[in-house]
């Protein structure tokens, strides 16, 4: 089997900052979601350089990705990634082991190891890998944030509807609950809703997804951020297919476009009116 197409999409959507990113340098794909520490807007943010939490990962993340070697191993680079991550951080004196004070990102990453006939992905947090066998099948990695999103979810529209939309004040009450979460949730293996995120903590092997895909079965593999679509958020097939089936027909454009008429719906009970959005998309051949 042979790559005989990749394909990327990046929109920005309302976010102030451009957190997301994607990885396009073969033998490695991946897409990342960066996010900062909580704050509000009645206290100061953290920067690194003039850039905020998520940007100072994402540019961590993209610098060691398409600097890497093709014989580099993947579980090297991320492990990489998550020491320089950590260094910048404790740098400015922020407790690595305070996950509600550290930025970090969710990841999907993957090599495709052509003489090993394998496609290796390593995947933490809500950004997602789902393949297409030859065959039909339909295999992902899980949603290990599901329980994490849905229960910021509903106590983001809660306080929406508490503070009338307003969403500047729906942080202030948001802040404590959202540390909390984060103590409870980011790379901690054993807390059941635990899972990895990319933020220097050194339990974060611990908490990713490890899968070994033969290269020979896959058709399609779709990597991307939680902002890219509405569908198989929460891994059911018939969701995936529906995705892949969107993939095949119309491409990536036309599952971000359907999801955006979905977030145009959803503007009064969400914390953003748009969300970045991130996929690579690679079909395989021959």
């Amino acid at each position: 089997m042979k790559i005989e197409r990749i394909e990327m999409i990046y929109s920005q959507g309302t976010a102030e900052k451009r957190e997301d990113g994607f990885i396009v340098n073969p033998p490695f794909f991946g897409v990342v979601d960066g996010f900062s520490a909580p704050y509000h807007y009645k206290m100061e943010q953290n920067f690194f350089d003039e850039m905020s939490g998520g940007e100072m990962v994402r540019q961590v993340v993209l610098e060691t990705f398409y600097g890497a070697k093709p014989n580099s191993s993947l579980e090297d680079l991320i492990l990489q990634v998550n020491r320089r991550i950590g260094e910048i951080q404790t740098a400015q004196r922020i407790p690595i082991d305070r996950s509600d004070l550290l930025a970090g990102a969710s990841f999907a990453f993957v090599k495709v190891k052509v003489e090993a006939e394998t496609i290796e992905v390593i995947q933490g947090g809500n950004c997602f890998a789902v393949w297409q066998h030859v065959s039909g099948k339909i295999g992902t990695t899980k949603n290990q944030a599901f329980y994490h999103e849905a229960d910021a979810n509903l106590e983001i529209s809660l306080l929406l509807e508490k503070h009338k939309g307003n969403r500047k004040e729906m942080w202030v009450d948001f802040y404590p609950i959202l540390c909390k979460m984060r103590r409870r949730d980011y790379n901690n293996p054993n807390s059941e809703t635990g899972f990895a995120v990319l933020n220097g903590q050194s339990q974060l092997a611990q908490c990713w997804q490890k899968v070994e895909i033969p290269l020979r079965e896959i058709e399609i593999l779709l990597l991307y951020t939680d902002g890219f679509t509405r569908l198989a958020l929460n891994g059911e097939k018939r969701e995936l297919k529906l995705l892949v089936s969107i993939y095949q027909k119309e491409r990536l454009n036309q599952i971000l476009k359907e999801t955006r008429q979905i977030e145009t719906k959803l503007k009064k009970s969400s914390y953003i009116d748009y969300q970045e959005a991130t996929a690579v998309a690679v079909k395989f051949g021959g």
